[in-house]
């Protein structure tokens, strides 16, 4: 049932002792900018600087990248940091470092920015090996301050394990803090038998751990699934020392392992899903609301709250930690079990400490932004007022101009005191008067006026006169004519003007330059 990791391990440690570091063998991308020390990183901005991180490590062309001659190679030493949210929506997501020879062993600020969006069906390695993740495999290096949102990972072992996480599919040897992995599914499956999932790493060796937060995810193996790291295996052998999780939580996860292979196993955990030859050492850690279950013919199958199963001498050693809203009680350490109402009131996040404050439905980091949703949500029912409607205006504009964003969430009352101002604004808003339309006047019809009948004139009959007869002139023997001798003639006369003008065209020539 055990998984062997150590041909891996040793294939890592002929990587330290083989790889000549004095030349390199082929140059790093520019990225966004910075020449890759700790007080100048490397810079990633954007989708083609993620994609570029991935395939300069994924060729090969990273192994000689070691700063401190260390032989591990592989950007051991060098520094990177996020400066933008970055959203992968739209690009087919390979993992950075994918195998035990080519892993991340550099140091990733994520500069408290998100991934968002990442589709992935991992990378397999030429053993089979597949892993999926922002990272493959986490090797001698750093992850820290990074937040990966609404990621959909899935990688299946061809004959061989398959490793799945947000942050990491491997952690060995490396250090993940202050990062966290919610609304995600991740699964991994295996052409036969083991493979692991979890919502921050798929499995670990050596890892530290360190305010990390797993909420809202699906989480579905073949094998071992947990909360927060499918798999936990600190065999000496490896050299990586043991794994450890400090002010660590899971909440609202569901864990789902499931194949039909009777020679299988199926091990589903709040927060670990298989502890294999080791110490699962948890302080100031806490499982809230986790849906567990197994699914199949697997003999043996089973869950827990911090562990799915505790392989061979395996043990649990916590300090300080809590679950409740599980369902069950196994595998718990000497954890205390609290109430639903003890998570929602500031019971718990008082007894964890100083890392933890209580938020809306359970306990956070206390560093965590507050939560705006409230404040969104009257900005955005503001925006659909017709403001011209309205009297005044302005006491909604001014409760909106006062938000300030960069609350946490120990200060989730002023937050809320912000969205109640404009929501109060708003109910106080008076509208304007409706004003009555204005009636068209109707015209009074006029009667058409009578017409009074006028009497015929009785024509007086006039005497026709007597024609008086005209005697005929006499001709005159000396001027005898024939016809009439008063005819007009009329003359029209026309005058036609042409004038002419002088058309003048001017060209004119204007050089360009054109630029290189």
């Amino acid at each position: 049932m055990k998984k062997r990791i150590l041909g891996i391990a040793l294939a890592i440690c002929m990587m330290i002792f083989c790889v000549p570091m004095g030349v390199f063998a082929a140059e790093a991308p520019s990225f966004s900018g910075g020449t890759g020390t700790q007080g100048d990183p490397w810079l990633i901005a954007s989708q083609a600087d993620l994609t570029a991180l991935a395939e300069f490590l994924n060729s090969g062309n990273a192994a000689t990248f070691d700063t401190e001659n260390a032989g591990v190679g592989n950007c051991h030493g060098y520094y990177f940091k996020q400066t933008a949210d970055i959203d992968l929506t739209g690009v087919t997501w390979e993992p950075i470092g994918y195998s035990g020879k080519y892993y991340f062993a550099g140091n990733y600020d994520g500069g408290g920015h998100s991934i968002t969006n990442a589709v992935s069906t991992g990378k397999v390695d030429p053993d089979g090996y597949a892993t999926a993740g922002i990272f493959g495999w986490a090797a001698f290096g750093s992850v820290e301050n990074l937040h990966v949102k609404n990621a959909n990972f899935v990688a299946t072992g061809q004959n061989n394990y398959s490793y799945v996480g947000g942050i990491a599919g491997v952690c060995y040897g490396s250090s993940i803090k202050n990062c966290s992995v919610e609304n995600s599914s991740l699964e991994s499956r295996r052409n036969n038998n083991n493979n692991c999932a979890g919502s921050i790493v798929g499995y670990s060796t050596g890892g530290t751990f360190e305010k990390c937060a797993a909420e809202n995810n699906q989480i579905r193996t073949m094998a071992y699934g947990g909360g927060f790291v499918g798999e936990v295996d600190d065999d000496p052998n490896y050299g990586a020392g043991n794994s450890t999780f400090t002010n660590c939580y899971v909440a609202n996860c569901t864990v789902i392992s499931e194949t039909d292979d009777s020679q299988g196993t199926s091990f589903s955990g709040g927060f670990a899903g298989e502890i294999t030859d080791s110490t699962l050492t948890i302080q100031n850690c806490y499982v809230y609301l986790a849906t567990l279950s197994t699914v199949g013919n697997a003999v043996p199958q089973g869950t827990g709250v911090f562990a799915g199963n505790l392989w061979g001498s395996s043990t649990i050693a916590d300090t300080n930690c809590f679950f409740g809203a599980c369902g069950i009680t196994e595998n718990a350490g000497t954890a205390g079990e609290k109430t639903e109402e003890d998570f929602t009131n500031g019971t718990v996040a008082g007894l964890l400490g100083d890392a933890f404050a209580q938020a809306r439905n359970y306990p956070r980091f206390k560093d965590n932004p507050a939560d705006y949703s409230a404040v969104d949500a009257a900005i955005a029912k503001a925006n659909a007022l017709e403001k011209d409607n309205y009297k005044d205006f302005s006491a909604v504009e001014a409760a909106i101009n006062t938000v300030v964003r960069d609350k946490n969430i120990t200060e989730q009352d002023e937050v809320d005191a912000m969205a109640k101002a404009i929501e109060d604004a708003m109910a106080a808003l008076v509208e304007k008067p409706t004003e009555a339309p204005t009636a068209t006047p109707t015209a009074t019809p006029t009667a058409a006026p009578s017409a009074s009948p006028t009497a015929a004139p009785t024509a007086t009959p006039t005497a026709k006169p007597t024609a008086t007869p005209t005697p005929a002139p006499k001709a005159d023997p000396n001027n005898p004519k024939t016809g009439s001798s008063n005819l007009p003639v009329v003359f029209g006369s026309a005058a036609l003007v042409l004038s002419g003008g002088a058309l003048a065209a001017v060209l004119i020539y204007k050089k360009k330059r054109h630029e290189k």
